[in-house]
C-alpha cells in the first residue's frame, strides 16, 4: 500500500486497489478478485457454490479478533466499518455471552 502510494499507483492507499488505483465497482471486485480468491482457497467450486460469503468472512474476522486475539471492541468496530461500537458490542458480545451454555442446557 505504502509503496503504491509513493509510486502514485495507489494514491488512496487501498488494500485492494483497482488497476487505476481507485475503488473497485462491487461487480468488478467480485468477478475479478473475489471469485478467483474463493476458488483458490477452496471455499467455492468453479460454479461459484460454497459456504463462505464476503459477509460471513466479516463475522469470522470479528469473532476471531474479539475472542481469540482479545482485541479491543472499539478497534474491531473500526476495522469492521461499523457505524459505532454499539453495533459491534450488540452483534458479537451481547448476543454471544452465555449462548453456548444456554444451548447446552436446553439440549440436555
Amino acid at each position: 500500500m505504502r509503496a503504491g502510494q509513493d509510486a502514485g499507483t495507489n494514491p488512496l492507499g487501498l488494500i485492494f486497489p483497482s488497476t487505476r488505483g481507485r475503488h473497485w465497482r462491487s461487480s468488478n471486485f467480485a468477478r475479478r478478485l473475489l471469485a478467483p480468491a474463493y476458488l483458490a482457497a477452496g471455499w467455492r467450486d468453479p460454479a461459484g457454490n460454497g459456504p463462505w460469503t464476503w459477509h460471513s468472512l466479516r463475522h469470522v474476522f470479528c469473532t476471531t479478533a474479539l475472542f481469540t486475539w482479545d482485541m479491543d471492541p472499539a478497534d474491531v468496530s473500526r476495522l469492521a466499518g461499523h457505524a459505532n461500537i454499539r453495533i459491534t458490542l450488540d452483534m458479537y458480545i451481547g448476543t454471544t455471552a452465555g449462548t453456548l451454555d444456554r444451548a447446552r442446557t436446553a439440549t440436555e
